[in-house]
């Protein structure tokens, strides 16, 4: 009698332990499946930012939409400043160092505005590093860069309130040029074309530009993110899981294998305890 349940409780390990072997190479299979579409979305987005960059120049106007343009496709646009819309995106690291970007309209028609993020600043450190006053022509004038369809999000916990924008009248006009006092203005972390759109009352275009054009004694450093397309890493990672799942399949093998030897020789020591 304990001779048969010691061979029944033998029996249910051991088809528990090759369930649980089974379950893993397929939650280790599913994992390798999922890094290798990763690879390719980032193959894709590694695609698309090279057509995008080889794509012909495109002079930008309000008739354009994002029908006929490309993500990092290089731009360039005519229109005037309007300063007293700037505001400062926060938290944005360029090579570990945190900082800030201006976002600034450019009116192209009145009433017609393109959003431009015009570079990157390193973040003030308590009284050191402090923010600069820039200045910009209050004329015409004619930018590059590159097309991107939104400003790079950042995660948040909620939702940001309305921007509060600076009064035009602070603003200092002379000769020709308006200065910015950059620590003035408002910071946001993320913002919307729509919200920017609805915050102003007036109409953007459905897409940004990202400056890339230098200006004289600019202080910016226009280096702007690319999304990782680092596809091997993910293949390396595939490989791994794939591994497991090749690991866990012996595993199974090898409990298949040894379970009749093994119900074998309980057989053999239950007929020798008998003789005996």
């Amino acid at each position: 009698m304990m001779f048969g349940k010691t061979v029944k409780r033998n029996t249910i390990r051991w088809w528990l332990a090759i369930s649980v072997m089974l379950i893993l190479a397929a939650v280790f299979v599913s994992l390798g499946n999922w890094q290798l579409n990763r690879a390719q979305e980032r193959r894709i987005i590694a695609q698309t930012i090279t057509s995008g960059q080889d794509a012909r120049i495109v002079t930008l106007s309000t008739q354009s939409t994002l029908d006929g343009l490309l993500p990092w496709q290089p731009a360039q646009v005519t229109g005037t400043w309007r300063p007293e819309m700037s505001f400062l995106l926060d938290n944005r690291n360029l090579d570990g160092r945190p900082g800030l970007w201006l976002a600034t309209p450019l009116e192209l028609t009145p009433g017609r505005l393109l959003l431009v993020v015009r570079g990157w600043l390193a973040r003030p450190i308590a009284q050191f590093n402090a923010l600069p006053a820039i200045t910009a022509p209050n004329g015409s004038i004619t930018l590059e860069g590159e097309v991107a369809t939104h400003i790079p999000r950042l995660y948040s916990l909620g939702e940001e309130g309305p921007i509060q924008f600076i009064d035009k009248a602070t603003l200092t006009i002379r000769d020709g040029e308006t200065t910015l006092a950059l620590k003035e203005l408002p910071r946001r972390q993320n913002v919307s074309i729509a919200e920017l759109s609805d915050d102003l009352d007036q109409t953007f275009l459905p897409f940004v530009l990202l400056q890339t054009s230098a200006v004289p004694d600019d202080l910016f450093v226009r280096q702007w993110p690319k999304p990782s397309i680092d596809a091997d890493k993910n293949v390396g990672y595939a490989i791994q899981w794939f591994g497991f799942a090749a690991i866990a399949l012996v595993a199974i093998g090898v409990l298949l294998w040894r379970m009749p030897r093994r119900a074998k020789i309980l057989a053999v020591s239950k007929d020798t305890t008998r003789g005996n």
